[in-house]
């Protein structure tokens, strides 16, 4: 099952405003066409990726995986590997498009933070459903089950 995330309006606004800044910046400057060209290069370099995570992230729980999709970052996670699974405000960089984020320990006790799913509740049913083992913690981080 396959769930979108939540995106933050603070960076979709960001997004959006450095991008004007750019664009008037190149349409304003009086650098020659050479500089115009160069910097409309790199801005779409760096603008395009951005725009691909914005449109294409989200969550997927099949029989045997998390698979966790940001732009062109693609992680898949063994649901038996999953050992807990909570809520976070971790400013880490990671993956994730809201600065609520999951908090997923795996293997070795490795981590990964990913965007909220915007349907939460049924996320963690259907985790819960297909991996009974998952340790899933309060936002207090008390264990639940």
């Amino acid at each position: 099952m396959r769930f979108a995330v939540k995106k933050n309006p603070f960076f979709i606004i960001l997004l959006v405003i450095i991008t004007a800044l750019v664009s008037l910046g190149i349409i304003f400057t009086d650098e020659g066409i050479m500089i115009k060209v160069l910097i409309s290069i790199l801005t779409l370099f760096i603008f395009i990726p951005f725009m691909w995570a914005f449109l294409h992230s989200y969550l997927e729980i099949t029989d045997d995986q998390l698979i966790i999709v940001f732009g062109f970052y693609k992680k898949k996670i063994p649901l038996e590997g999953i050992k807990s699974v909570g809520h976070t405000f971790n400013p880490i960089a990671s993956p994730a498009w809201t600065f609520k984020r999951l908090e997923i320990i795996h293997k070795d006790y490795s981590m990964i933070l990913v965007s909220m799913p915007k349907k939460e509740k049924l996320f963690m049913e259907t985790l819960q459903e297909k991996a009974g083992h998952i340790q899933f913690m309060s936002k207090t981080n008390k264990q639940t089950k």
